[in-house]
């Protein structure tokens, strides 16, 4: 596997601490990362809710147009007769 002993003790503590810095900027993109995502998901749930508002005042306002049509329906067909 290795020519010679020395090959084995080879250790260069430059790389090392390169591998250190790159391991905590890694840990530092993850957590950012994590938090962006945070941001996100408490943005889609605002939109979500925002959504559900509509929807159902969109069908409050379909159950007054059907009301109003009905009355008008019933109006119409009193001054007919």
């Amino acid at each position: 596997m290795f020519k010679n002993k020395e090959e084995t003790f080879n250790y260069n503590p430059e790389k090392f601490r390169v591998s250190i810095q790159t391991k905590e900027d890694n840990v530092e993109k993850f957590n950012e990362m994590i938090k962006q995502i945070d941001t996100v998901s408490k943005y889609l749930s605002h939109l979500s809710k925002k959504v559900d508002d509509i929807l159902v005042l969109t069908k409050l306002q379909d159950e007054k147009i059907k009301d109003l049509e009905s009355r008008i329906g019933t109006l119409t067909a009193r001054e007919l007769e």
